[in-house]
């Protein structure tokens, strides 16, 4: 269980501390946890947010940087992996959590005045969410800690002798990106002046003399996508009785409307559709939780082209997620994959279905063509199930029942079902 009076303590000394003025947010230092690293920047110094945000591990590291490219799809900003303590400006605090900030400062004598603490965990395609796990809470604490020994060498023998230097090159032309400035030399037995002549970033941990240092390299950056390591021969031979034919575009992507949970995400749904006019759309197939098991997506899309009857020839894809993902099938079952960077049919059919359903009904919208969509809905609806329906955004389900003279009883019954 967590000691939040500690926690308080050490988040308000980070506060009254403004740390944050002399630290840039690519001095990254880590700090050592009893069974991992957890990799740290501190935020603020433009005068923007303030926080420390910790990172566990270097997969969770990972994430750090894909802040700072250009997102591949809305939701990519959702990608980070990570614990935060920040400060806060009231309206963006829980009532709970205002009362018991307001706790702490009456037992401690601390003023109660803006900003507040406020610790917050991310997860990958999860909306920010209280933090529960003990050991994010003994990692935010071994962290703070840290901070507050920093604070005291910075005050007593300045910004250098804590080793902190900058890890990201910048250019006019593109976004930062991370290097390893001279991650791999060999350590300096003289004593080294700049900062920019030592390996690696500073290791933090606490000794009983107080703040020690060693040096690591900067993490690998590494990707979140797993692939899948089980492939059903069963579903590579129902595929193997069709005719091998066709190209189909193929993507993962993410709904509009979280789902709800602890914390809630943001659903995936592998969307296909055969690569040509009026190219048939085949069953959507949703993956379970924000970060799914890739087995178990891949298993269901096979599962749904052997009872589509679809052996394609040749698979597009256009992002590194939705790659890593049929890559293993592809190879096992003889289907060319490509990669490339456009695939109008898929955006159309995924505008149409989401877009055009957001919009209501509505006069100007072309009656026929408002047939035809629900006709396509209606056809992928069909082979989901109630639970898998429900992960649909609340918008959609919602249009769907005001449009249930379009809908055949059995499709309605199911969709009035979800919604409960």
């Amino acid at each position: 269980m967590a000691d939040m009076n500690k926690l308080y303590d050490l988040a308000y000394r980070f506060r009254n501390s403004g740390i944050w003025t002399q630290v840039y947010e690519d001095e990254l230092f880590a700090v050592k946890l009893p069974s991992a690293t957890a990799y740290c920047c501190i935020m603020g110094r433009g005068g923007g947010h303030m926080a420390v945000s910790v990172y566990i591990g270097e997969e969770a590291f990972s994430t750090f940087f894909d802040l700072l490219q250009p997102p591949e799809e809305e939701f990519d900003i959702l990608r980070q992996d990570c614990i935060q303590c920040s400060m806060e400006k009231r309206d963006m605090l829980k009532d709970e959590e205002i009362a018991e900030i307001r706790s702490y400062c009456k037992k401690s004598g601390m003023p109660f005045r803006s900003p507040y603490p406020q610790f917050t965990r991310y997860r990958p395609y999860c909306l920010p969410w209280s933090v529960t796990e003990d050991s994010d809470w003994e990692a935010l604490s071994s962290v703070l800690q840290a901070v507050t020994l920093m604070d005291e060498v910075l005050r007593i023998k300045g910004k250098k002798a804590l080793g902190l230097k900058p890890v990201l090159s910048c250019s006019e032309s593109t976004m930062p990106e991370p290097v390893q400035i001279g991650m791999f030399d060999e350590v300096q037995t003289d004593h080294v002046d700049e900062t920019k002549d030592l390996p690696g970033i500073p290791l933090f941990s606490i000794g009983e003399e107080g703040l020690q240092t060693e040096r690591i390299p900067l993490p690998e950056k590494r990707s979140i996508w797993r692939a899948p390591d089980r492939i059903d021969g069963k579903k590579i031979a129902g595929l193997e009785k069709q005719k091998q034919q066709g190209v189909y575009e193929c993507e993962v992507i993410r709904l509009a409307e979280p789902v709800d949970g602890e914390p809630p995400y943001i659903p995936s749904v592998l969307m296909t559709v055969e690569a040509k006019a009026e190219g048939k759309v085949l069953t959507p197939v949703i993956a379970k939780g924000a970060l799914y098991d890739p087995n178990a997506l891949l298993h269901d899309f096979t599962e749904m082209l052997v009872k589509e009857e679809v052996y394609p020839k040749r698979i597009k894809v256009r992002t590194e997620e939705t790659r890593v993902l049929l890559e293993p099938l592809c190879k096992e079952a003889k289907i060319w994959l490509d990669i490339t960077e456009k695939m109008v049919l898929l955006n159309d059919t995924i505008d149409e279905i989401l877009n055009g359903m957001e919009m209501g009904i509505d006069d100007d919208i072309n009656k026929e063509d408002m047939e035809e969509s629900i006709e396509d809905i209606v056809e992928m609806l069909d082979d989901l199930s109630v639970d898998q329906i429900r992960m649909l955004p609340e918008f959609i389900l919602r249009y769907l029942l005001q449009s249930k003279d379009l809908l055949p009883p059995r499709i309605a019954a199911k969709v009035r079902k979800a919604l409960k």
